[in-house]
């Protein structure tokens, strides 16, 4: 039976990733500066950049032909 999610090892090629968008995430910028504080998170996030970060991250992983 093959598994649809989970990592069976660490050399396999990636086939599938899920992967939460920012906007789910963080909603904006203004919930960050929020909540920052009780996740202990250590600094602020820039949503804007993590926005921009996830398509950047989507882009390459499409481009290896991960799903």
């Amino acid at each position: 039976m093959s598994n649809r999610f989970g990592c069976q090892n660490m050399v396999d090629p990636i086939i599938r990733v899920l992967i939460k968008h920012p906007k789910d995430a963080y909603q904006n910028q203004t919930k960050v500066n929020e909540q920052s504080h009780q996740l202990h998170y250590f600094g602020i996030p820039d949503y804007e950049k993590a926005l921009s970060d996830y398509e950047k991250l989507v882009g390459f992983l499409e481009s290896s032909g991960v799903e």
